[in-house]
């Protein structure tokens, strides 16, 4: 049996699959797990009864670190200056294993308070960054490494909405995870036909020979998030969210065979939150088994860094 609680009930806690089917959110996930004694706790206590009753979970009306430490898992949903606080709270009460919401924080000093306790701490944190957890995307990386034994990247494409470090983290994120490789930018420019809204963050840069280009568009439904990789002989398309993935086979054109050769994969984030609970009741259980916090907190600093370059630009 392990006790979980999950903070924070609003969209990515307990709400975006509240008529839906599908599986997006930490409370229902955590919900489908065997032997899974699961608390809520929500500053709107009739929002927290309300998801309490809807999937007959315990409530916990008020958290310290004595409350805290009963637990062996809690999932940090809350608003974005509020993750610390809730970090140091777990760290001081020994949780194992904290998921927490992206981004850690929009102010590098926070980040670097963060670090500091998670060093201090015997805490594991996965930040849910969901796409590095799910199986097409593990697929994807054992692709992206065999097609690197004979071609290179030369472009890489990002379009996406609502907010740089909200949301293109989650880009940046995939795209460190799947080349196995730290996205360092350099050369950063504002591109200017995208910045006829100051809230928007659109530019380009290099990352070493590879031309990058990152645009921000007003919000639209459906959501959208694509990228594009574009090799020598290859071309790798993630669109629909992210939810579809498309590998084009572009031979050479001195090679003998003349056929474009491509292949489909849907549903690619699917009950996005499942394969992010399950690789955490690994880290519950396997002490050797990393997170990806470290890694969260340099790649949250670097878009820092990134935006206020660009903010300087314009």
């Amino acid at each position: 049996m392990i006790n979980v609680l999950v903070i924070g009930l609003g969209n990515i806690g307990a709400l975006y699959d509240w008529d839906s089917e599908n599986i997006y959110t930490h409370v229902k996930a955590f919900s489908t797990l065997p032997n899974c004694n699961l608390y809520v706790h929500d500053v709107d206590v009739i929002k927290t009864q309300m998801v309490s009753n809807r999937y007959k979970t315990g409530v916990l009306n008020a958290i310290d670190k004595k409350s805290l430490g009963s637990f062996n898992c809690v999932s940090i949903c809350t608003p974005n200056n509020t993750h610390g606080y809730y970090l140091k709270m777990a760290f001081d009460a020994g949780v194992k294993l904290i998921i927490c919401e992206k981004p850690l924080s929009i102010k590098w000093d926070a980040l670097e308070i963060m670090k500091s306790y998670y060093l201090q701490s015997s805490s594991k944190v996965i930040v849910n960054l969901f796409r590095r957890f799910q199986p097409a995307y593990n697929n994807l990386k054992e692709r992206i490494a065999a097609i690197l034994t004979h071609d290179e990247l030369q472009q890489l494409s990002i379009t996406y909405q609502n907010g740089f470090l909200n949301n293109c983290i989650h880009a940046f994120d995939l795209i460190e995870f799947i080349f196995d490789k730290e996205l360092t930018l350099s050369h950063i420019k504002p591109i200017q036909a995208y910045q006829k809204c100051k809230f928007l963050t659109s530019f380009q840069a290099k990352w070493q020979n590879v031309l990058v280009k990152v645009i921000e568009i007003e919000p639209q439904n459906p959501p959208v998030f694509n990228i594009d990789l574009h090799f020598r002989f290859h071309s790798i398309m993630l669109t629909n969210s992210s939810n579809n993935i498309q590998i084009i086979y572009k031979p050479d054109a001195a090679s003998n065979d003349a056929h474009i050769q491509q292949e489909n994969f849907t549903n690619c984030i699917s009950n996005y939150m499942l394969p992010v609970i399950h690789y955490a009741q690994t880290q519950l259980h396997n002490k050797q088994s990393q997170d990806n916090f470290l890694n969260t907190v340099a790649l949250n600093k670097k878009m820092i860094n990134y935006y206020s370059k660009l903010a300087c630009q314009n």
